[in-house]
């Protein structure tokens, strides 16, 4: 059984069908894209008015993580054990979602292939091209991040489509949610009773 077939029995969608469904997404996406000019790109990226929840289309959800690596083909019994034991949130989403098994990143640099991921874009063409960290502070001027106004994502596509849209989590992909605006001082960091961590940001 090919792996298309497997997906669309797992997750009741086919493969060829959420493409169809992302591409007619991109296509009202780019087609209202080229009615906006630049002073309205800023406040509303693209003309549509939202139509309201969607009933009769597919959810979408997207989970990107850091820190983790494609089950390897070779990977040993006791170890395959191990992770049906362990990993039964990630096996769930496996089991009940839909996979891509034939993928190749972008960039071995996690913030410029963590911006091809939602722009589908080449780093060349969507401007990250590095990552912040120890070597490189997130503010030196040759680090470039993604331009919120310049390149749209999946979600500007997917709004356009008349999905609601939510992002939960880690981005580091633009620099505007890392530092308060107009200064140097980082965003802070809360734990589960919304106190800020001072800590966190030293």
């Amino acid at each position: 059984m090919d792996s298309e077939k497997e997906t669309a029995q797992m997750s009741g969608v086919s493969r060829r069908r959420m493409l169809q469904l992302m591409g007619a997404g991109a296509g009202a996406a780019a087609i209202g894209g080229m009615m906006v000019n630049s002073a309205s790109a800023i406040e509303n990226p693209f003309p549509f008015t939202p139509r309201g929840r969607l009933k009769n289309r597919p959810n979408f959800l997207v989970v990107v993580v850091d820190e983790m690596r494609f089950a390897p083909t070779y990977e040993s019994a006791e170890l395959a054990g191990w992770r049906q034991r362990n990993l039964r949130n990630i096996n769930s989403l496996n089991n009940n979602g839909m996979n891509f098994v034939n993928h190749h990143i972008m960039s071995a640099a996690c913030a410029p292939s963590r911006a091809s991921i939602f722009t589908g874009q080449y780093p060349s063409l969507h401007g990250v091209t590095q990552t912040s960290g120890v070597a490189k502070s997130a503010i030196e001027e040759d680090l470039y991040w993604l331009d919120p106004t310049g390149v749209p994502t999946m979600g500007h596509y997917f709004r356009a489509a008349g999905y609601e849209t939510y992002y939960k989590g880690k981005w580091h992909v633009s620099d505007a949610d890392l530092y308060e605006p107009g200064t140097y001082d980082a965003v802070a960091t809360y734990d589960n009773d919304e106190n800020p961590i001072k800590a966190m940001e030293d």
